[in-house]
């Protein structure tokens, strides 16, 4: 059994925790420990109650410093100084960086020198890691020996997912995205300071246009596809769930067909469970809690000359939790 730990008890903390602790899936890996600066008991609360994904299935409780999930005993810490925390009576083997709050190795590298042989982020980080891994695509460089590796973001693991089977039968010249993607909790809920000027404003009230950082870090999942692709994000008011556009150029022409076909062997084959397809006329409520990397929209997809374009349907908080458990089952348990 691998022991982990959550640093930042957010969306994505609060989702591997409830696929860890109510999932019937063995994933061979036992929560020890969280650590987040909110108080325990609005954290007990917010992981039993939540607004998108309803009550939690396990039983949720808590003591001064420990939760208690599925009768499963979690140490909880309020440390805002992640390299100063004593791990030594949960003794993880592997943290799971979920707060947002590192995005540079320098920030984690204390931590490791501190004693802590693992960390996966869950998002891009710049800086000397070990590795940027999208599970199903690259997750076979992951290496007992390395200690810091991202998990990218969830929009680089849809992207890389429906590009993965593409690539091994077709030359890609070039891409654009589009990333229809639902809030997130850097936004404000009325107009209010903020780095992106257009971030700083209102969530509920605009469609609000971004950068993405998915396509350089594609190029760390896929070397080949490395500054072939460019794209942004529109931000659009809804809690979860978001659809990915994507434009690709081949080399020479594939029909809407063939690449159809392509991808649903792939969603068949290599990356069961990771890409899937559907061929319904489903709208983004439809994919709540789907625990793949990208649903692909077989009826969306259109060619023209040497042109596809795609859309790809992802949750963007429980598909990537997935992928965050996935990698961490995988990279805990080699020897």
């Amino acid at each position: 059994m691998i022991n982990v730990a959550i640093n930042g008890f957010g969306r994505i903390g609060r989702a591997v925790t409830r696929l860890l602790c109510e999932g019937a899936e063995d994933h061979g890996l036992r929560l020890v420990a969280v650590n987040d600066p909110m108080p325990i008991d609005l954290a007990a609360h917010l992981l039993r109650h939540d607004t998108t994904y309803g009550p939690c299935h396990s039983s949720v409780d808590f003591k001064t410093d420990q939760l208690q999930v599925a009768g499963e005993k979690i140490s909880y810490f309020r440390n805002p100084v992640l390299q100063s925390l004593d791990w030594q009576r949960s003794e993880p083997h592997l943290l799971i960086e979920s707060s947002g709050q590192y995005h540079h190795s320098d920030q984690l590298s204390p931590v490791i020198r501190g004693g802590l042989k693992k960390i996966l982020t869950a998002s891009p980080i710049r800086g000397k890691i070990d590795a940027t891994i999208s599970f199903g695509v690259n997750h076979q460089q992951l290496a007992t020996d390395m200690s810091l590796v991202s998990n990218a973001s969830c929009t680089t693991n849809c992207l890389a997912t429906v590009l993965q089977p593409l690539v091994e039968r077709w030359s890609i010249v070039s891409g654009t995205i589009t990333s229809i993607h639902a809030t997130t909790a850097d936004q404000n809920l009325q107009d209010g300071p903020h780095a992106d000027y257009r971030l700083a404003r209102s969530a509920i009230q605009s469609i609000v246009p971004t950068k993405t950082g998915a396509t350089d870090a594609l190029g760390l999942v896929m070397p080949q596809l490395a500054n072939r692709f460019e794209g942004w994000v529109m931000r659009v008011p809804t809690l979860n769930v978001s659809a990915l556009e994507v434009t690709l150029q081949f080399v020479k022409p594939a029909s809407a067909e063939e690449v159809n076909e392509t991808l649903l062997a792939a969603s068949n084959q290599q990356l069961t469970g990771i890409l899937s397809v559907v061929d319904e006329p489903l709208v983004s409520v439809d994919f709540l809690q789907h625990p793949a990397s990208a649903i692909v929209d077989l009826q969306m997809t259109k060619q023209t000359g040497n042109l596809i374009k795609l859309l790809a349907w992802y949750d963007n908080e429980w598909g990537f939790a997935n992928r965050l458990v996935d990698t961490s089952c995988y990279w805990g348990q080699l020897q």
